[in-house]
C-alpha cells in the first residue's frame, strides 16, 4: 500500500492540482492547528482573466456579495470543488 501522502497527492494531481505539499505545523499553537501536526498546501490555478478582473476591481468581493453572485465566482467554485473532492475521496 502507498503512503497516505502519496495517495492524497496522486488524487489531487489527477483532479487538477498543480502543486501539493505537506508541511509540518507541529510547532504552531494547538489552537491554530486544532491539534494536527501536518497541513496540506494545494495549488489549483485560477484563470488569467479571473485574476485580471479581481485585480482591476478593489471592490470585487463587496460587489459580488452585494449583487449576490458569489456562487458564480471562480475562486468560490474552485474552493467548493476541492471541498467536494475531499469529502468523497476514498483511499484505495
Amino acid at each position: 500500500m502507498l503512503p497516505i501522502n502519496r495517495l492524497i497527492s496522486d488524487f489531487l494531481f489527477s483532479n487538477g492540482a498543480q502543486l501539493v505539499r505537506f508541511v509540518d505545523v507541529s510547532h504552531l499553537n494547538k489552537k491554530q492547528t486544532l491539534g494536527y501536526k501536518s497541513a496540506v498546501l494545494i495549488l489549483i490555478p485560477l484563470s488569467p482573466a479571473y485574476i485580471q478582473e479581481v485585480s482591476a476591481n478593489p471592490d470585487y468581493v463587496k460587489d459580488m456579495l452585494r449583487t449576490k453572485q458569489m456562487n458564480q465566482d471562480q475562486f468560490h467554485l474552485t474552493e467548493q470543488k476541492l471541498i467536494t473532492w475531499l469529502i468523497f475521496w476514498q483511499p484505495i
